[in-house]
């Protein structure tokens, strides 16, 4: 064990936080810090821990009582699940219970990167009417986990695992399958099926899509550009009649497709109620094609739509 006089090295960790220095050091102190931060700039791994203990005494103990799982996400977590993604179904006692059993010692000093590793983020927190409060984070990944405790002036903390993760016992206290109860707000998609052809192995063409305008409990919201599509995709060289349309949210009554020449010097519009199983009749000539519709998602939000496709047909 190391001598907590490694506490004068001001060294920054991930986030920005570092070790606070509450007390002027004695000479041999500041010799011993300077000699660590010479090997931590040398080699870049240098770690000072404490008698550790297990998660249990170390971080639960210091965080409010009432706490409950709020939020699961993964990162990295095989090869089907990489990146992040959150997960909406798990086994509170089970999940907390091996996390409170990890032994663990704290780290002061050290570079301990958790890049491109396999990750399990675990927020805990308290409800308070819809509201959760007093979050304490925890990400775990081989050989280390982190944790932010509410109103601890630390910010993240850095613990080593004495033992390796037991990730297979981990995953099948988490259900990978569950649907997120409370989605956030999105605007709706609408994909396109031609023929067997163009939609190889049933797969269905994207429209471009356009936010108009969001509203939300009866207030219109800021439309966030970035979600628009750029450019307008759709099919050429193909003798097309028809195309089926889906959409991802159904429409809020009645939707209509603007119909223009490739020029756009003459248009049409084609109600919804016209069609059969939403079966779109093409025109029989190079097309742009634009749909509008109303749509409600979820939190009483309602998205006004634009999807826009190009048909180009082959020459005669």
């Amino acid at each position: 064990m190391v001598s907590t006089l490694a506490l004068s090295v001001p060294v920054c960790h991930r986030g920005s936080h570092h070790i606070p220095m509450n007390t002027i050091p004695s000479a041999g102190s500041v010799v011993i810090g300077m000699a660590t931060l010479t090997l931590i700039m040398g080699f870049g791994t240098i770690a000072l821990t404490d008698s550790g203990g297990t998660v249990e005494t170390l971080i639960f103990d210091k965080a409010p009582a009432g706490n409950s799982v709020d939020r699961v996400v993964t990162n990295n977590w095989d090869d089907e699940r990489l990146g992040y993604s959150g997960v909406y179904g798990w086994d509170e006692r089970a999940l907390t219970s091996y996390i409170a059993s990890l032994q663990v010692k704290q780290v002061y000093v050290g570079n301990y990167s958790d890049e491109g590793l396999r990750q399990l983020y675990v927020d805990y927190g308290i409800k308070e009417a819809d509201e959760t409060v007093s979050l304490t984070r925890m990400e775990l990944y081989e050989g280390g986990l982190r944790a932010n405790i509410p109103y601890d002036d630390y910010g993240d903390l850095v613990y080593l695992l004495e033992k390796e993760i037991d990730w297979d016992y981990l995953e099948s206290l988490l259900d990978f399958d569950a649907v997120n109860p409370d989605p956030a707000p999105f605007p709706p998609e609408m994909t396109m099926y031609f023929n067997d052809e163009i939609n190889a192995d049933g797969q269905l063409m994207h429209a471009s899509k356009t936010v108009l305008s969001i509203e939300s409990g009866g207030e219109k919201q800021e439309v966030n550009e970035d979600l628009n599509d750029v450019g307008t995709g759709g099919v050429q060289g193909y003798p097309l009649t028809q195309v089926r349309l889906y959409f991802s949210e159904e429409p809020s009554g009645i939707y209509r497709v603007k119909v223009e020449n490739w020029e756009r010097t003459e248009s049409y519009f084609v109600s919804s109620d016209q069609l059969a199983e939403n079966v779109l009749p093409l025109a029989p000539y190079s097309a742009h094609y634009t749909v509008y519709g109303s749509f409600a998602t979820v939190r009483e939000t309602v998205d006004e739509m634009k999807f826009s496709f190009d048909i180009v047909l082959p020459e005669e």
